[in-house]
């Protein structure tokens, strides 16, 4: 198991008027399974994806990432943990416009692998790059690799946060609406590299609104009012 939610809660207050943006939500996800969380705007998915991520921390609750309890774990080794055993993809773009593709995809495991002088070693350099090229040619962006993000379309920078995702191999995808603003023929494309990704033993769980993303899931939640309710189980859409 990859990942158990226990009373998950995160309270806001808006207006002056607090209002639960988790409430009390528990759940497991292993590594087969494919998950898909729909609901609308302000419903909760957000928060209860950065909360599982480690980038938000809960008012109530654990959240046991690979066999950590992260709301207990500095926030230097929920980085590490969440580097290590974590892909996320957050919504929009969130490429830096200075820096090339390859240089996008690898900035997060080069901070990640420093040395103790400060640098990366020549060997972890060699292997990450390598990492990066496969994945970015598994995601069909390779020949893009020494771009710009503005030379991009919204569907290749999207490729481009997925291959940053996956560059360290993560047991546990997080997509934060990954098909929002694409096209059918790229949206079918990605969708059908997750269910491969998750195939090959990496767990997904997605938020989106779009009723073909979530057609690939093989368990289906809707988020409403903070609270998490499992649809139903299905079989995911076999890949192309």
């Amino acid at each position: 198991m990859i990942l158990e939610v226990k009373n998950l809660t995160k309270a806001y207050v808006r207006d002056h008027i607090p209002f639960l943006a988790t409430d009390d939500i528990s759940v497991t996800v292993d590594g087969s399974e494919f998950v898909s969380i729909m609901g609308k705007s302000g419903s909760g998915k957000s928060t209860f994806i950065n909360l599982v991520s480690g980038l938000l921390n809960p008012d109530k609750g654990t959240i046991i990432l690979n066999g950590e309890d992260i709301t207990k774990l500095k926030d230097r080794d929920v980085s590490s943990l969440r580097s290590s055993v974590l892909g996320y993809i957050p919504q929009g773009n969130s490429t830096i416009a200075s820096l090339d593709v390859l240089g996008n995809v690898l900035l997060p495991y080069y901070l990640r692998n420093k040395s103790k002088t400060g640098k990366t070693t020549k060997k972890s350099d060699r292997e990450l790059k390598a990492r990066a090229l496969e994945v970015l040619d598994r995601v069909g962006i390779a020949h893009l690799k020494n771009s710009l993000p503005s030379r991009l379309s919204g569907g290749e920078l999207r490729r481009v946060a997925i291959a940053r995702s996956l560059v360290g191999k993560p047991e546990l995808l997080i997509a934060d609406e990954p098909t929002s603003d694409l096209d059918p023929a790229t949206t079918t494309e990605i969708l059908d590299l997750f269910a491969s990704i998750n195939k090959e033993g990496t767990a997904i769980i997605m938020v989106t609104h779009d009723e073909d993303a979530d057609a690939y899931a093989n368990r289906k939640f809707t988020m409403e009012h903070g609270k998490l309710s499992d649809r139903a189980s299905f079989r995911y859409k076999e890949a192309i």
